[in-house]
């Protein structure tokens, strides 16, 4: 089911009931104004349940206008399986708790560490940005790498209709 319009977009893995809810998070940028060059996409950690793991960030096909609905199950394989042609671009680790630095000194490129409550930035390259532009568009998921984790490991990243809306800014 598509949810929209609530107080984050959640990844990982939700309950419903007794049931396990695999959750991923698809963001979809207008490029129209990008020219060349790095750009810096910023994102706000709302709140995190339990502990989710890694999250790791895709550049995807574009999907679209996706409907909003009330939570209602529709065929999603389309959106959902973006991701097996997708570009992974980086890994998110969320923290709780502050423990020093954001990204450490040594810190993978490919790695970025985020705090709870707290923004966090990504940079991509012109070519990891061009290659997935599509019809004006930039479509990024979030997906936690391990989906076989119990109910209740989520992490909430911050939408449009949250308030903290994520950017981007040209280098």
């Amino acid at each position: 089911m598509i949810i929209a319009g609530g107080k984050g977009a959640w990844v990982g893995v939700g309950l419903g009931g007794q049931n396990r809810l695999i959750m991923r998070a698809l963001f979809r940028f207008n490029m129209d104004q990008y020219k060349k060059g790095d750009v810096e996409f910023y994102f706000k950690i709302r709140d995190m349940v339990g502990s989710p793991g890694k999250i790791d960030i895709y550049i995807v096909p574009d999907f679209g206008v996706l409907t909003t609905t009330s939570g209602d199950p529709i065929d999603l394989k389309e959106e959902w399986s973006s991701l097996n042609n997708g570009t992974h671009v980086r890994t998110l680790y969320v923290q709780n708790v502050p423990k020093g630095p954001a990204n450490p000194a040594g810190t993978p490129d490919d790695l970025i560490y985020a705090q709870q409550g707290k923004w966090f930035s990504m940079t991509l390259s012109e070519e990891e940005i061009t290659g997935g532009i599509s019809g004006g568009y930039l479509p990024i998921m979030f997906r936690a790498r391990d989906e076989g984790l119990e109910g209740g490991n989520a992490v909430i990243i911050s939408t449009y209709e949250s308030g903290d809306v994520p950017y981007f800014t040209p280098h």
